[in-house]
Parts: structure tokens; C-alpha cells; sequence
């Protein structure tokens, strides 16, 4: 009777034969250099379409840093204004 071989033990041959096929041939098959320039391009894409979209919602936080800032302005300019008045009328009491 012939012994069955534990399949948890075999080895993979596909990336082992692959690297000795680059080292034996000075480097990376021509189609896996072509296939990792288009990914890379693609990361490369990617992260320019984040960045413009970063520099796009900090664009906005600005925009909307300078509304709140001159709204505080604003709401101090119109408490002073208020204290103002009614230190003026305790005055006029006096």
C-alpha cells in the first residue's frame, strides 16, 4: 500500500521557482517590471488624487476658520458695545 503524502507539509514551488528564475535571469521578468511601473503609477495617481483632496478640505477648514473668527469678533464687539451702554445709563443714574 502506498503512503499519501500530508498535503499541510507540501511545499510550495511557485514563489521559490520564481525567484530563482529572476536571480538566475539578473532580475524580474520584463511583464512583472512592466506590471509593478503601471502599479506604482497607479499608487502614484491615487495619492496625488488624496492630496488635491486634502488641499481641498484644508482650503475649506481655512475658509471656515476665518468665518468663525470674524463672528467672535463680532459677538466681542457687541458685548463691549452692550457693557458700554448700560455702564453709560448707571452713569447717567448717578
Amino acid at each position: 500500500m502506498v503512503q499519501q503524502r500530508d498535503k499541510s507539509k507540501a511545499k510550495r514551488a511557485g514563489a521559490s521557482a520564481a525567484s530563482a528564475r529572476d536571480q538566475a535571469h539578473g532580475g524580474p521578468r520584463p511583464e512583472s517590471r512592466t506590471a509593478a511601473k503601471t502599479a506604482r503609477a497607479a499608487d502614484v495617481a491615487a495619492l496625488s488624487r488624496r492630496i488635491a483632496e486634502l488641499e481641498r478640505d484644508l482650503s475649506a477648514a481655512r475658509g471656515r476658520v476665518s468665518e468663525l473668527e470674524a463672528l467672535r469678533e463680532q459677538a466681542l464687539n457687541r458685548i463691549d458695545w452692550a457693557i458700554d451702554s448700560l455702564q453709560n445709563v448707571i452713569e447717567d443714574e448717578s
